[in-house]
Protein backbone atom coordinates (compact mmCIF):
# COMPACT_ATOMS: atom_id res chain seq x y z
CA UNK A 1 0.00 0.00 0.00
CA UNK A 2 0.93 3.52 -0.61
CA UNK A 3 1.01 5.70 2.10
CA UNK A 4 3.18 8.55 0.76
CA UNK A 5 1.74 11.77 1.15
CA UNK A 6 -0.43 12.99 -2.15
CA UNK A 7 -0.54 16.87 -1.36
CA UNK A 8 -2.75 19.24 -3.14
CA UNK A 9 -1.38 20.18 -6.84
CA UNK A 10 0.43 23.94 -5.84
CA UNK A 11 -1.08 26.95 -7.29
CA UNK A 12 -2.46 28.50 -9.75
CA UNK A 13 -5.87 26.59 -9.90
CA UNK A 14 -8.10 26.89 -11.88
CA UNK A 15 -10.70 29.24 -11.72
CA UNK A 16 -14.53 28.64 -11.19
CA UNK A 17 -17.08 28.74 -13.39
CA UNK A 18 -20.12 31.36 -11.58
CA UNK A 19 -23.61 30.96 -11.80
CA UNK A 20 -25.14 34.20 -13.81
CA UNK A 21 -25.18 36.98 -11.56
CA UNK A 22 -22.59 35.67 -9.44
CA UNK A 23 -18.66 36.61 -9.48
CA UNK A 24 -15.68 36.63 -7.21
CA UNK A 25 -16.62 39.87 -5.72
CA UNK A 26 -20.35 39.73 -5.67
CA UNK A 27 -20.77 36.11 -4.40
CA UNK A 28 -24.14 36.93 -2.97
CA UNK A 29 -25.28 38.01 -6.36
CA UNK A 30 -24.98 41.41 -8.96
CA UNK A 31 -27.05 44.32 -6.30
CA UNK A 32 -26.18 42.74 -3.31
CA UNK A 33 -23.70 45.14 -0.95
CA UNK A 34 -21.29 43.62 0.83
CA UNK A 35 -19.20 45.23 3.17
CA UNK A 36 -15.87 44.21 5.30
CA UNK A 37 -14.81 46.80 8.06
CA UNK A 38 -11.00 46.03 7.70
CA UNK A 39 -10.36 47.34 10.97
CA UNK A 40 -12.87 45.34 13.30
CA UNK A 41 -12.99 42.32 10.62
CA UNK A 42 -16.98 42.75 10.83
CA UNK A 43 -18.90 41.94 7.96
CA UNK A 44 -22.00 43.33 6.59
CA UNK A 45 -24.38 41.78 3.98
CA UNK A 46 -27.86 42.62 2.63
CA UNK A 47 -28.93 39.63 0.67
CA UNK A 48 -31.12 39.99 -1.70
CA UNK A 49 -32.03 35.95 -2.62
CA UNK A 50 -32.89 33.39 -0.30
CA UNK A 51 -30.53 29.90 -0.08
CA UNK A 52 -27.23 28.77 0.86
CA UNK A 53 -24.13 30.93 -0.34
CA UNK A 54 -20.56 30.33 0.24
CA UNK A 55 -17.65 33.03 0.58
CA UNK A 56 -14.37 33.42 1.82
CA UNK A 57 -12.44 36.41 3.22
CA UNK A 58 -8.74 36.67 3.31
CA UNK A 59 -6.87 38.65 5.72
CA UNK A 60 -3.53 39.80 4.92
CA UNK A 61 -0.92 41.06 7.42
CA UNK A 62 1.74 43.36 6.54
CA UNK A 63 4.90 44.86 8.27
CA UNK A 64 6.66 48.02 6.52
CA UNK A 65 5.25 47.16 3.19
CA UNK A 66 6.51 43.23 3.62
CA UNK A 67 3.61 40.57 3.68
CA UNK A 68 4.21 38.45 6.73
CA UNK A 69 0.94 36.41 6.96
CA UNK A 70 -2.51 35.30 5.08
CA UNK A 71 -5.71 33.65 6.43
CA UNK A 72 -8.27 32.54 4.33
CA UNK A 73 -11.47 31.89 6.23
CA UNK A 74 -14.87 30.27 4.09
CA UNK A 75 -17.95 31.21 5.58
CA UNK A 76 -21.19 29.47 4.75
CA UNK A 77 -24.29 31.91 4.95
CA UNK A 78 -28.31 30.67 4.98
CA UNK A 79 -30.32 33.11 3.91
CA UNK A 80 -34.69 32.87 5.07
CA UNK A 81 -37.37 34.93 4.81
CA UNK A 82 -37.65 36.04 8.25
CA UNK A 83 -40.91 37.95 7.15
CA UNK A 84 -42.52 34.48 7.03
CA UNK A 85 -43.24 32.70 10.48
CA UNK A 86 -42.24 29.22 9.67
CA UNK A 87 -44.19 27.29 13.10
CA UNK A 88 -43.13 24.16 14.46
CA UNK A 89 -46.59 21.82 14.87
CA UNK A 90 -46.30 19.11 17.59
CA UNK A 91 -50.07 16.41 17.94
CA UNK A 92 -50.26 13.55 19.55
CA UNK A 93 -52.04 10.10 18.76
CA UNK A 94 -54.58 9.58 21.25
CA UNK A 95 -55.76 12.62 22.13
CA UNK A 96 -52.54 13.14 24.21
CA UNK A 97 -53.59 10.33 26.88
CA UNK A 98 -52.19 6.94 27.26
CA UNK A 99 -52.04 4.62 30.50
CA UNK A 100 -49.36 2.83 31.81
CA UNK A 101 -47.75 0.05 29.53
CA UNK A 102 -50.87 0.36 27.03
CA UNK A 103 -50.59 0.62 23.68
CA UNK A 104 -48.38 3.24 21.75
CA UNK A 105 -48.51 6.71 21.66
CA UNK A 106 -46.70 8.87 19.05
CA UNK A 107 -45.72 12.25 18.44
CA UNK A 108 -46.06 13.56 15.30
CA UNK A 109 -43.38 17.13 14.51
CA UNK A 110 -44.20 19.23 11.73
CA UNK A 111 -42.70 22.01 10.30
CA UNK A 112 -43.52 24.40 7.41
CA UNK A 113 -39.70 24.95 5.96
CA UNK A 114 -38.11 22.08 5.16
CA UNK A 115 -35.36 23.45 2.88
CA UNK A 116 -32.53 22.56 5.43
CA UNK A 117 -31.29 19.92 8.20
CA UNK A 118 -32.30 20.79 11.18
CA UNK A 119 -31.65 19.69 15.09
CA UNK A 120 -33.60 20.28 17.57
CA UNK A 121 -33.19 19.74 21.29
CA UNK A 122 -35.84 18.30 23.42
CA UNK A 123 -36.47 19.28 27.34
CA UNK A 124 -38.89 17.22 29.54
CA UNK A 125 -40.75 17.79 32.58
CA UNK A 126 -43.72 17.15 33.92
CA UNK A 127 -45.08 15.09 36.83
CA UNK A 128 -43.58 11.53 35.43
CA UNK A 129 -40.16 10.64 35.86
CA UNK A 130 -38.06 9.82 32.55
CA UNK A 131 -36.57 6.42 32.42
CA UNK A 132 -38.96 5.37 35.34
CA UNK A 133 -42.30 6.13 33.62
CA UNK A 134 -41.21 6.92 29.91
CA UNK A 135 -38.22 7.34 27.68
CA UNK A 136 -38.62 10.24 24.72
CA UNK A 137 -35.02 11.44 23.13
CA UNK A 138 -33.22 14.30 23.97
CA UNK A 139 -32.96 15.56 20.20
CA UNK A 140 -34.78 15.70 17.12
CA UNK A 141 -32.76 15.57 13.56
CA UNK A 142 -34.89 17.00 10.70
CA UNK A 143 -33.37 16.12 7.74
CA UNK A 144 -33.29 18.32 4.56
CA UNK A 145 -36.52 18.25 2.59
CA UNK A 146 -38.76 16.60 5.43
CA UNK A 147 -41.23 18.03 6.47
CA UNK A 148 -42.89 15.76 9.50
CA UNK A 149 -41.16 13.34 11.63
CA UNK A 150 -43.34 10.86 14.11
CA UNK A 151 -41.57 9.51 17.04
CA UNK A 152 -42.78 7.18 19.59
CA UNK A 153 -42.90 7.99 23.26
CA UNK A 154 -42.16 4.68 25.05
CA UNK A 155 -44.11 4.44 28.34
CA UNK A 156 -44.02 1.05 31.02
CA UNK A 157 -45.96 -0.26 33.67
CA UNK A 158 -44.27 0.89 37.14
CA UNK A 159 -47.21 -1.31 39.59
CA UNK A 160 -47.14 2.34 41.64
CA UNK A 161 -50.28 3.88 42.52
CA UNK A 162 -49.36 7.25 41.45
CA UNK A 163 -53.00 8.68 39.76
CA UNK A 164 -52.87 10.86 36.82
CA UNK A 165 -49.24 11.96 35.81
CA UNK A 166 -48.49 14.77 33.21
CA UNK A 167 -45.48 14.69 30.77
CA UNK A 168 -44.23 17.77 29.12
CA UNK A 169 -41.81 17.84 25.93
CA UNK A 170 -40.59 21.47 25.06
CA UNK A 171 -38.86 21.28 21.60
CA UNK A 172 -35.95 24.25 21.45
CA UNK A 173 -35.39 25.14 18.01
CA UNK A 174 -32.52 28.09 16.98
CA UNK A 175 -34.15 31.21 15.29
CA UNK A 176 -32.17 32.35 12.42
CA UNK A 177 -33.64 35.58 12.17
CA UNK A 178 -34.00 36.65 15.87
CA UNK A 179 -30.81 34.66 16.88
CA UNK A 180 -33.22 33.21 19.85
CA UNK A 181 -34.46 30.12 20.71
CA UNK A 182 -38.41 29.61 19.98
CA UNK A 183 -39.85 26.87 22.38
CA UNK A 184 -42.41 25.02 21.56
CA UNK A 185 -44.47 22.62 23.66
CA UNK A 186 -47.05 19.81 24.25
CA UNK A 187 -48.23 17.98 27.65
CA UNK A 188 -49.95 14.55 27.91
CA UNK A 189 -50.98 12.36 30.41
CA UNK A 190 -50.19 9.38 31.18
CA UNK A 191 -52.57 7.49 33.20
CA UNK A 192 -52.05 4.76 35.79
CA UNK A 193 -52.61 1.07 35.00
CA UNK A 194 -54.27 -0.43 37.70
CA UNK A 195 -54.08 -4.34 37.95
CA UNK A 196 -56.92 -6.14 37.41
CA UNK A 197 -58.66 -7.98 40.22
CA UNK A 198 -60.61 -10.99 39.86
CA UNK A 199 -63.75 -12.24 41.77
CA UNK A 200 -65.72 -15.75 41.24
CA UNK A 201 -67.14 -18.53 43.17
CA UNK A 202 -65.77 -21.44 43.46
CA UNK A 203 -66.11 -24.78 44.48
CA UNK A 204 -70.04 -25.10 43.70
CA UNK A 205 -71.83 -28.28 44.16
CA UNK A 206 -74.69 -29.85 42.25
CA UNK A 207 -77.11 -32.71 40.99
CA UNK A 208 -76.99 -32.61 37.57
CA UNK A 209 -80.13 -34.48 38.17
CA UNK A 210 -82.22 -32.28 39.36
CA UNK A 211 -80.28 -28.53 38.00
CA UNK A 212 -81.87 -27.81 34.65
CA UNK A 213 -79.07 -24.83 34.30
CA UNK A 214 -76.74 -23.30 36.41
CA UNK A 215 -75.06 -19.63 35.76
CA UNK A 216 -71.36 -19.22 36.00
CA UNK A 217 -69.96 -15.72 36.67
CA UNK A 218 -66.93 -13.55 37.35
CA UNK A 219 -66.34 -9.80 37.98
CA UNK A 220 -63.74 -8.05 36.90
CA UNK A 221 -62.22 -4.55 38.80
CA UNK A 222 -59.55 -2.41 37.17
CA UNK A 223 -57.77 -2.90 34.23
CA UNK A 224 -58.86 -0.93 31.15
CA UNK A 225 -62.24 -1.87 29.58
CA UNK A 226 -63.53 -3.26 27.11
CA UNK A 227 -62.89 -6.95 28.43
CA UNK A 228 -63.00 -9.72 26.50
CA UNK A 229 -63.95 -13.51 28.11
CA UNK A 230 -63.17 -16.57 26.89
CA UNK A 231 -64.97 -19.90 28.46
CA UNK A 232 -62.47 -22.79 28.02
CA UNK A 233 -66.47 -24.70 26.46
CA UNK A 234 -68.31 -21.62 25.31
CA UNK A 235 -68.07 -19.00 22.25
CA UNK A 236 -69.78 -16.29 24.35
CA UNK A 237 -68.25 -12.95 25.44
CA UNK A 238 -69.48 -12.40 28.71
CA UNK A 239 -68.84 -12.62 32.51
CA UNK A 240 -72.09 -14.58 32.84
CA UNK A 241 -72.86 -17.55 31.09
CA UNK A 242 -75.22 -20.62 31.49
CA UNK A 243 -74.35 -24.03 31.01
CA UNK A 244 -76.64 -27.47 30.96
CA UNK A 245 -75.01 -29.53 32.77
CA UNK A 246 -75.91 -32.92 31.49
CA UNK A 247 -74.27 -31.93 28.50
CA UNK A 248 -71.14 -30.39 29.66
CA UNK A 249 -70.60 -31.69 33.14
CA UNK A 250 -69.33 -35.82 34.30
CA UNK A 251 -69.52 -37.48 37.11
CA UNK A 252 -67.26 -35.87 40.14
CA UNK A 253 -64.91 -32.75 39.58
CA UNK A 254 -65.20 -30.65 36.60
CA UNK A 255 -62.94 -27.63 35.77
CA UNK A 256 -64.44 -24.58 33.94
CA UNK A 257 -61.22 -22.61 32.43
CA UNK A 258 -61.74 -18.94 31.56
CA UNK A 259 -59.28 -16.22 30.75
CA UNK A 260 -60.41 -12.57 30.66
CA UNK A 261 -58.04 -10.07 28.08
CA UNK A 262 -58.68 -5.97 28.62
CA UNK A 263 -58.36 -3.34 25.91
CA UNK A 264 -54.42 -2.62 27.23
CA UNK A 265 -54.22 -6.98 26.20
CA UNK A 266 -53.34 -7.79 30.11
CA UNK A 267 -54.71 -10.85 30.96
CA UNK A 268 -55.65 -12.46 33.91
CA UNK A 269 -57.31 -16.29 34.49
CA UNK A 270 -59.49 -17.91 36.62
CA UNK A 271 -60.70 -21.82 37.23
CA UNK A 272 -64.09 -23.02 38.63
CA UNK A 273 -64.58 -25.98 39.98
CA UNK A 274 -68.11 -27.88 40.14
CA UNK A 275 -67.97 -31.03 42.01
CA UNK A 276 -71.01 -32.65 40.15
CA UNK A 277 -72.82 -35.21 42.73
CA UNK A 278 -76.30 -36.91 43.36
CA UNK A 279 -77.68 -38.33 46.88
CA UNK A 280 -77.39 -42.01 46.60
CA UNK A 281 -81.41 -43.18 47.13
CA UNK A 282 -81.70 -46.63 49.17
CA UNK A 283 -84.55 -49.00 48.10
CA UNK A 284 -86.52 -50.69 50.64
CA UNK A 285 -87.56 -53.19 49.63
CA UNK A 286 -86.07 -56.17 46.78
CA UNK A 287 -88.22 -59.19 45.66
CA UNK A 288 -85.96 -62.23 45.09
CA UNK A 289 -88.76 -64.06 42.79
CA UNK A 290 -85.83 -64.07 39.71
CA UNK A 291 -88.30 -62.36 37.19
CA UNK A 292 -85.96 -59.44 36.17
CA UNK A 293 -88.01 -56.81 38.14
CA UNK A 294 -86.31 -55.42 41.47
CA UNK A 295 -84.23 -58.64 42.04
CA UNK A 296 -81.20 -56.75 43.24
CA UNK A 297 -80.82 -54.40 45.79
CA UNK A 298 -80.18 -50.98 43.73
CA UNK A 299 -79.04 -47.67 44.95
CA UNK A 300 -79.21 -45.33 42.87
CA UNK A 301 -76.26 -42.87 41.99
CA UNK A 302 -73.59 -44.95 43.07
CA UNK A 303 -71.61 -43.87 40.02
CA UNK A 304 -71.25 -40.52 41.50
CA UNK A 305 -68.89 -41.67 44.30
CA UNK A 306 -65.70 -43.72 44.38
CA UNK A 307 -66.46 -46.14 46.33
CA UNK A 308 -69.09 -48.42 48.14
CA UNK A 309 -69.87 -50.53 51.16
CA UNK A 310 -72.69 -52.39 51.81
CA UNK A 311 -72.95 -54.81 55.02
CA UNK A 312 -76.66 -56.52 55.79
CA UNK A 313 -77.87 -57.65 59.21
CA UNK A 314 -80.36 -59.71 60.28
CA UNK A 315 -82.69 -58.83 63.04
CA UNK A 316 -80.61 -60.32 65.90
CA UNK A 317 -77.76 -58.20 64.16
CA UNK A 318 -76.06 -61.16 62.87
CA UNK A 319 -74.10 -59.92 59.71
CA UNK A 320 -75.27 -62.25 56.50
CA UNK A 321 -73.67 -60.14 53.75
CA UNK A 322 -70.77 -57.74 53.74
CA UNK A 323 -69.18 -56.29 50.83
CA UNK A 324 -66.53 -53.56 50.58
CA UNK A 325 -66.36 -52.50 47.05
CA UNK A 326 -70.08 -52.87 46.45
CA UNK A 327 -71.54 -52.32 42.76
CA UNK A 328 -75.11 -52.70 42.83
CA UNK A 329 -75.10 -56.85 42.77
CA UNK A 330 -76.55 -57.60 45.90
CA UNK A 331 -79.95 -60.22 45.66
CA UNK A 332 -80.42 -61.48 48.74
CA UNK A 333 -77.66 -64.59 48.71
CA UNK A 334 -75.81 -64.91 51.89
CA UNK A 335 -72.33 -65.08 52.56
CA UNK A 336 -72.46 -68.87 52.13
CA UNK A 337 -73.83 -68.26 49.29
CA UNK A 338 -77.57 -69.77 50.48
CA UNK A 339 -80.79 -67.32 49.39
CA UNK A 340 -81.93 -65.86 52.64
CA UNK A 341 -85.89 -66.13 53.45
CA UNK A 342 -88.10 -63.25 53.63
CA UNK A 343 -88.04 -60.69 56.13
CA UNK A 344 -86.82 -57.20 57.34
CA UNK A 345 -82.85 -56.76 57.30
CA UNK A 346 -80.60 -54.14 58.39
CA UNK A 347 -78.06 -52.28 56.44
CA UNK A 348 -75.28 -50.27 56.36
CA UNK A 349 -74.24 -48.33 53.45
CA UNK A 350 -70.74 -46.43 53.34
CA UNK A 351 -70.02 -44.10 50.43
CA UNK A 352 -66.91 -42.01 49.49
CA UNK A 353 -66.08 -39.35 47.52
CA UNK A 354 -63.65 -38.36 44.99
CA UNK A 355 -62.28 -36.30 48.23
CA UNK A 356 -62.38 -39.57 50.26
CA UNK A 357 -64.74 -37.96 52.58
CA UNK A 358 -67.00 -40.78 53.79
CA UNK A 359 -70.99 -41.04 54.27
CA UNK A 360 -72.71 -43.20 56.31
CA UNK A 361 -76.45 -44.30 55.88
CA UNK A 362 -78.41 -47.03 57.88
CA UNK A 363 -82.17 -48.47 57.28
CA UNK A 364 -84.11 -51.27 56.77
CA UNK A 365 -84.72 -53.43 53.44
CA UNK A 366 -87.45 -56.05 53.06
CA UNK A 367 -86.60 -59.21 51.83
CA UNK A 368 -89.96 -60.37 49.18
CA UNK A 369 -90.31 -63.07 47.24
Amino acid sequence: MDVAPQPESPPPYTLLNWESGFTYSSPFGNGVAVQLNQSSGIMTITPNSLGLFLTGVEVKEYRNGVLLNKQTKVFVFRVVNCNVVQPLTITSSNSGEITEDCGDLFINFKRGDSTSAIMMSVKKSGTATENIDYSFPDSIYFPMNTSSITIPLIHWLDNVDENNETIILQVLVNNLCSNGIDTFSIQLVLKDYKLMILKYEDGLNICDQTESSILLSCNIKNGAEPYNYDWNFSNINNDTISIIPQQYLTVGINTIDFLIKDACNKKINGSIEIYNECPIIIPNVITINDDGINDFFIIRNLEYFEKSELLILNRWGEIVYSNNNYLNNWNGINQSGDQLIEGVYFYKILVYNLYKEKSEFTGFVHLKK
